[in-house]
């Protein structure tokens, strides 16, 4: 995970205008001097002046803090995307092929694929959210805990449905990027 130095030191120097700004203001407006009739200086405090400089001050802090609160925000979602991706490429390593052709599979894809499982509603929500331009056809889930085939047809074509395998694990349905998941699940799908 990234530090975020940049949003911490932005968040500190705002933290400190809005300290040093009403220090500031009392100075300045308590060394203003007025003139006397005769000729004699007074030094008074003048109210508006400190509200107007300090004002300014604070203002200046709180957008400092707005500032690195935006870069903290972004930094959080730029880790979330990082560590997303890291994943998908953590599971796309765990399948590799030998010498025959034919895909071997960790230990717990092997009990993945054991395990049977069913579409919850919550994972159909997803899938019709990210097809809502399209007549599904079907879903069916596959033997990969986690992933389903859903046949599809476009609304308004003729009759020509085709098939997408989509990922139903994370927060939002996709559509599986890795070739040998995807192939493995056609495969299987094929043989039904």
């Amino acid at each position: 995970m990234q530090r975020n130095i940049l949003g911490i030191a932005i968040l500190i120097l705002g933290i400190g205008l809005m300290l040093i700004g009403p220090m500031f203001a009392y100075y300045v407006t308590f060394n203003e001097s007025s003139l006397y009739e005769m000729g004699e200086q007074e030094n008074r405090f003048m109210w508006q002046s400190f509200f107007t400089i300090a004002g300014r001050w604070f203002l200046g802090g709180v957008l400092l803090i707005g500032v690195s609160e935006v870069i903290r925000l972004l930094v959080s979602i730029n880790n979330h995307i990082y560590n997303d991706r890291k994943q998908t490429r953590e599971k796309g390593k765990r399948m590799t092929d030998d010498e025959s052709g034919y895909s071997q599979t960790t230990e717990r894809e092997q009990t993945d694929m054991q395990e049977e499982w069913n579409l919850r509603p919550a994972d159909e929500e997803k899938i019709y959210h990210i097809f809502n331009n399209e007549a599904i056809l079907e879903m069916r889930p596959a033997p990969i805990k986690g992933y389903c085939v859903v046949k599809l047809q476009d609304k308004d074509s003729p009759i020509n449905p085709y098939v997408k395998v989509i990922e139903v694990t994370e927060t939002v349905a996709k559509e599986v990027r890795n070739a040998e998941i995807r192939k493995r699940v056609l495969e299987w799908y094929n043989a039904q």
